[in-house]
């Protein structure tokens, strides 16, 4: 009898259902290593660890329990290696010989195993082709960027706002509104207005709109009522809905953490603007907010620490871009910011 099969060498080879009661293992949870095709020992740690991840949830609740990132450095290593053999496949024999003829058999299984340490992984890596390994780096994030420009296109624009400050402070304020009115109407309409599609699969259109028109009434009364009210309700709710968008989309699906990153958000781009926030807080009839500025700075500091340090703790590039995005914003008007 022959048996057949293919080996999927990618990292991209996860289904996720939409479905939250299901849940994917084997193949379709992504647990057949991409570079060596082993499957069995991992299928069976993940089944571990759903087993005990199932147990912990009954005693936790969904707002406090942290994500775990899938991300780590052997994930990396094959990120690298599956490059060089997909552009440069005629590189991988001498890469393999050099493996081989440099580590005994045993450590090498160790390492594809992922129960090496990182010790010897550096000593490791310094034996075998090192500038194949650079080149596959800086390609690897050349793609990265071209693959998806909405990554990095807040901080290129932050950079050059930043920059025109600078350099060009008389053209600043209505060249940098006239390219937000711009992007507006090219992206944040037309992103709204999408939204009754999005869920289309949950409700009629119709429906998404009367419901939408409810709420916006009901923030409307809020504010007649009693703005602070009005704006702490939407500072709040503003905080959940940007958190939450962002971390379903890096993979991180947490109501407590969604929170924190919102207001970390809104904390870096209000916090650094206060003069104009309180302008706008005195148009509103609300009491100005004098916080002493050592406050500010130290909360400003606080936040962005924070942010970073969550960010290198979840191993997300994403979230590590968004944080040095939102602190160079600190130079730029509010608006813009």
């Amino acid at each position: 009898h022959e048996e057949r099969g293919t080996i999927p060498m990618t990292q991209y080879a996860e289904v996720k259902d939409q479905d939250a009661r299901i849940i994917s293992t084997g193949a379709r949870a992504g647990r057949i290593k991409a570079t060596t095709g082993y499957a069995f020992k991992s299928m069976f740690e993940h089944a571990k660890e759903l087993a005990s991840g199932i147990a912990q949830e009954r005693k936790e609740s969904s707002w406090l329990r942290l994500p775990k990132s899938e991300m780590d450095r052997f994930n990396f290593y094959d990120h690298l290696l599956l490059h060089i053999l997909k552009h440069k496949p005629h590189w991988g024999k001498e890469i393999f010989e050099a493996l081989f003829a440099t580590q005994k058999a045993s450590k090498v299984f160790q390492f594809l195993d992922e129960k090496s340490s990182v010790k010897w992984e550096l000593s490791m890596f310094a034996r075998l082709p090192v500038l194949k390994f650079l080149w596959a780096l800086a390609a690897s994030f050349i793609a990265f960027v071209v693959a998806k420009p909405s990554r990095w296109a807040p901080l290129l624009f932050t950079v050059f706002a930043s920059i025109a400050v600078v350099f060009l402070p008389t053209y600043v304020t209505y060249g940098l509104q006239a390219i937000l009115v711009f992007l507006l109407f090219l992206y944040g309409i037309p992103h709204g207005a999408l939204d009754g599609y999005s869920h289309a699969n949950k409700d009629r259109l119709p429906k998404f709109i009367l419901r939408y028109c409810f709420i916006m009434l009901l923030v409307i009364l809020f504010w007649a009522a009693s703005p602070v009210i009005g704006l702490v309700a939407f500072l709040v709710y503003s905080a959940w809905h940007f958190g939450e968008t962002d971390l379903r989309e890096w993979g991180f699906p947490s109501i407590g953490l969604s929170f924190l990153w919102g207001t970390m958000l809104l904390a870096m781009i209000l916090l650094p603007h206060l003069g104009e926030v309180n302008t706008v807080l005195e148009v509103m009839g609300i009491t100005r907010v004098d916080w002493p500025a050592e406050f500010v700075n130290m909360a400003i500091r606080m936040t962005l620490t924070l942010g970073l340090f969550m960010g290198l703790w979840f191993r997300s590039i994403p979230w590590i871009v968004a944080m040095v995005t939102l602190s160079l914003t600190a130079t730029l008007p509010l608006a813009t910011a």
